[in-house]
């Protein structure tokens, strides 16, 4: 299920309590209050400086907004409603009201944790087809949105740091060191940011959801230096998982780029495969 768009002002949006911030934004769960009823619905706006908003963050959420509007006609791509820069830059998103993949790591069944696995998988690879790499696949940017009678829909959210892939960008800026690929700490060793970028990310994603556990965990230091030195123990040393999960996981998180997966679309089609067993 989705939210459909619709034309909203900012003076019918009642903003509600916080559910989460990050980079330089805040998001709230919030109303839109319209001709047909109340629409319940989360909204992100940037973090306002003491008296002032700096004009970068400004074109960077509405560089962000239109980027993810070409995306969020995805079942596994959390919608944009609407957006505008007045009075100040904001994102009206559909209102996901099952929380976060990091508060159900490690606690699915292994068939629904491989289904949701795949979900995901599939709207990172709808993005790429679009030109888009996400760059910050974390836990709390997979969102659930409850269904009746069914498991609950992940989708993707937060595509802040997202960039065309035609624009070669190099490390980013904002990422989350524990869920960052090498080549984002260190771009002259390991490359620039791509969508293979994307690949490693989602494989520590992944990894969580399996296990519980990310690939590697200490002090932020700690975790930069494995991510660049170190292969994570097999998924099945953690918890009760198949040995073929291992391959695909470990594989996506290759330390270097040429090793890993160089397409979702393989990561996809592997779990797939296992799926069908």
């Amino acid at each position: 299920p989705s939210t459909p768009r619709f034309s909203i002002s900012y003076d019918n949006i009642e903003k509600g309590n916080p559910l989460g911030s990050g980079g330089n934004a805040d998001v709230y769960q919030a109303t839109a209050v319209t001709d047909t009823g109340e629409v319940p619905l989360a909204i992100k706006q940037p973090r306002m400086g003491e008296t002032t908003l700096d004009t970068d963050a400004v074109d960077e959420m509405l560089e962000e907004a239109e980027t993810w509007q070409q995306l969020d006609d995805h079942e596994h791509i959390v919608s944009v409603i609407d957006f505008d820069s007045t009075p100040l830059p904001w994102i009206a998103m559909e209102y996901m009201d099952g929380g976060d993949l990091g508060e159900r790591a490690g606690e699915l069944s292994f068939e629904q944790a491989l289904w949701t696995a795949l979900a995901i998988t599939k709207g990172v690879r709808y993005a790429h087809k679009r030109g888009v790499a996400h760059l910050d696949l974390k836990p709390s940017n997979i969102l659930f949105r409850s269904v009746e009678d069914a498991w609950d829909a992940p989708k993707v959210a937060d595509w802040g740091l997202s960039k065309h892939l035609l624009e070669h960008s190099q490390s980013v800026d904002g990422m989350s060191p524990r869920y960052a690929a090498p080549e984002q700490l260190d771009s002259e060793q390991f490359g620039q940011t791509d969508s293979v970028t994307d690949v490693y990310q989602l494989g520590t994603v992944l990894y969580e959801l399996f296990t519980g556990e990310p690939p590697f965990e200490g002090q932020t230091y700690e975790v930069m230096n494995k991510i660049q030195s170190s292969t994570p123990a097999p998924p099945s040393d953690i918890a009760d998982l198949p040995e073929e999960l291992d391959n695909i996981l470990l594989t996506a998180l290759a330390t270097e780029k040429a090793d890993r997966y160089d397409d979702v679309l393989y990561i996809r089609d592997a779990l797939q495969e296992l799926w069908s067993k």
